[in-house]
């Protein structure tokens, strides 16, 4: 399958969406790993990987294969952008998992495992859960965990979500959990 970046946005209303696209969207904090787990799906180096937390700021549109799109939102709760930015970026988010929720789209609300559920995560989590979204947490970086971490992080985890709700560990960086992601991804579809 082919991939390739589309553009970036600001404005969710101005995505160049067709009727037929699935999408999908990809959500998280800053740093967690977006673009990697991005590049690592599509098994391509379409979205651009920096050492700069917070670097993404706009909505970044993909397209994969004919009738399958991949939305990068900006990444949420970064410390060093203002109070305002934080906002508009917050806002931004928002918008957009709106926006696309008349889409049917899938969300993969993509967390740190080594760091677990933050506080923002939990907020976006009940955004998400209030909105009725399909989503899935994603625990990248699983590769970072040793077996009794891991168990540790499950438990974590699993304290926060529900039974029906989605938990895959995977890393962006060994492809560990990438088989669930995609079974996911292609669920009900």
């Amino acid at each position: 399958m082919t991939s390739s970046f589309v553009g970036a946005f600001v404005d969710p209303t101005k995505l160049p969406l067709r009727a037929t696209d699935r999408v999908m969207i990809c959500v998280g904090r800053s740093n967690v790993g977006k673009s990697s787990f991005i590049n690592a799906l599509t098994k391509q180096t379409i979205s651009r990987v920096s050492n700069t937390p917070g670097r993404t700021q706009t909505i970044n549109l993909f397209r994969l294969g004919n009738n399958q799109v991949l939305i990068d939102l900006p990444g949420y709760g970064y410390a060093k952008h203002s109070k305002e930015q934080r906002g508009a970026l917050e806002e931004r988010i928002h918008e957009t998992l709106l926006a696309m929720g008349e889409r049917d789209a899938k969300i993969c609300l993509i967390t740190d495992s080594y760091v677990g559920l933050t506080e923002l995560d939990q907020e976006m989590l009940a955004f998400l859960r209030t909105e009725m979204a399909p989503f899935a947490v994603l625990a990248n970086k699983a590769d970072k965990l040793n077996q009794k971490e891991r168990s540790q992080q499950e438990k974590h985890y699993r304290s926060v979500l529900t039974e029906e709700e989605t938990l895959i560990f995977c890393s962006a960086k060994t492809s560990v959990g990438f088989p669930q992601v995609q079974a996911w991804l292609t669920l009900d579809r």
